[in-house]
């Protein structure tokens, strides 16, 4: 989380890191390329003072830096093909060579995005080089595995059957190309990784899978009227489900940043809230507090609709024994509601439309949401305000935008339509 203000126009910034300490970026001008380059810092040890100590240190070097012995020795990681090291025969495993890249992270990807991986690889990937699927691969190193190995995988992936289980009935799939072109994201991570960073000697490649032959199914989504025709089904007297379903469907926050909202987040006076967390399973734990999928803060406002009802849930969550507003969940009080909870109840509101709108499109999911409210946004207004409000934005703009609030118009224009087929 970014701990500078907005308004601070420096040429370092500083955020706080989820598991304590803090990360410093400076911009400095490097002589060498002719631009400005950033430098990255982070110590879990470091207090606030250690870091801007830290920061202005690097800022005041300069160009100097990248000509200093300490521009190489305090890389956090230094690529092999640029430090001369002459690569190595490679005695470790896949699976020892997965547990080093997820200790170190050297691309720095989300957390929600690593146990993303960690799920990815347990099921597609240890099973085959490491598990029942190939007895073969077991205990050997990984350049024991050839390119024709990658081919075998391949086509083994492509008779891979993935189960869904639904309330009425379960199926078996196969998997589709954008799912195992995910599954090869990671393999080609970790190769690159024991490469460029470790030096071991690989001289496999994982080419992705084509769609071409594959008919692309259209991404599910409401238009406004459609999603007016859902919030109708809602009771008001079912205060969690309209006060977490109009959030999300007026925001387009995810259920993760929905389930992580805390009380305090909300700003009743200014009609706002704050989006700075997200909730992700972890291993052995489960679920723990994140920043959000893009490391993305967002303040969104709402309008009195919305906030009638966060207040009336707010008021249900206050009667709860050791009430707390910054460490209670808005939607679920002491502990947060439960992802399954949370997608049962949207399944049955879909199904009460289905039933009385029959041509309604019912493919939508939970997450179906937010590409609704990108879509609406995006059409009547600009693709701009759209990227503001859900957050998707590149790593080159986050910086840029780190606190980004919607026009009043947009989001009162959005709620006045989603009011269209709500009953007195």
């Amino acid at each position: 989380m970014l701990v500078q203000s907005k308004k601070d126009i420096k040429p370092y910034r500083i955020y706080s890191l989820p598991n304590g300490g803090y990360k410093i970026r400076a911009y400095l001008f490097n002589h060498n390329i002719g631009t400005s380059q950033q430098v990255e810092r982070r110590n879990q040890t470091w207090k606030e003072s250690d870091a801007t100590r830290e920061a202005k240190r690097l800022t005041k070097l300069g160009s100097a830096y990248f000509e200093s012995e300490e521009y190489l020795l305090s890389k956090p990681f230094v690529k092999v093909k640029n430090a001369n090291i002459d690569t190595q025969e490679s005695n470790i495993t896949l699976d020892e060579l997965f547990a080093q890249y997820n200790e170190i992270n050297p691309f720095e990807h989300a957390p929600s995005y690593i146990e993303g991986q960690k799920s990815i690889y347990k099921n597609y990937l240890e099973d085959y080089f490491s598990g029942s699927a190939k007895d073969c691969f077991k205990g050997k190193y990984i350049t024991d595995i050839k390119q024709h190995d990658i081919t075998h995988w391949k086509h083994w992936l492509n008779q891979k059957i993935k189960f869904k289980f639904g309330r009425k009935n379960d199926t078996m799939t196969v998997l589709r190309t954008s799912s195992k072109n995910n599954i090869v994201i990671v393999l080609k991570d970790l190769i690159k990784y024991g490469k460029e960073y470790e030096g071991y000697n690989l001289s496999i490649s994982v080419p992705g899978y084509s769609s071409k032959k594959e008919i692309p199914n259209p991404i599910s989504y409401w238009d406004i009227d459609d999603s007016a025709k859902f919030l109708s089904m809602i009771d008001d007297e079912n205060i969690l489900d309209a006060a977490l379903l109009w959030l999300m469907f007026s925001t387009g926050i995810r259920i993760s940043e929905a389930r992580s909202v805390h009380p305090s987040k909300i700003d009743f006076k200014n009609k706002t809230i704050l989006i700075d967390t997200s909730l992700c399973r972890a291993p052995g734990i489960g679920w723990v507090e994140t920043t959000t999928k893009g490391h993305d803060n967002r303040l969104l406002k709402l309008t009195n609709i919305q906030l009638g009802y966060l207040e009336k849930q707010l008021n249900c969550i206050k009667n709860i024994h050791g009430y707390n507003p910054n460490t209670f969940f808005l939607f679920g009080g002491a502990k947060p509601i439960g992802i399954t909870t949370a997608r049962r109840k949207f399944d049955f509101y879909k199904g009460e439309m289905k039933a009385k709108y029959p041509n309604i499109d019912d493919r939508v999911s939970l997450h179906g949401i937010r590409h609704s409210v990108a879509s609406d946004i995006a059409t009547r207004f600009t693709p701009l305000q759209a990227k503001e409000q859900l957050g998707h934005q590149h790593q080159s703009t986050t910086d840029l935008y780190i606190h980004s609030i919607v026009s009043v118009k947009v989001v009162e224009d959005r709620t006045n339509l989603l009011l269209k087929y709500k009953t007195a």
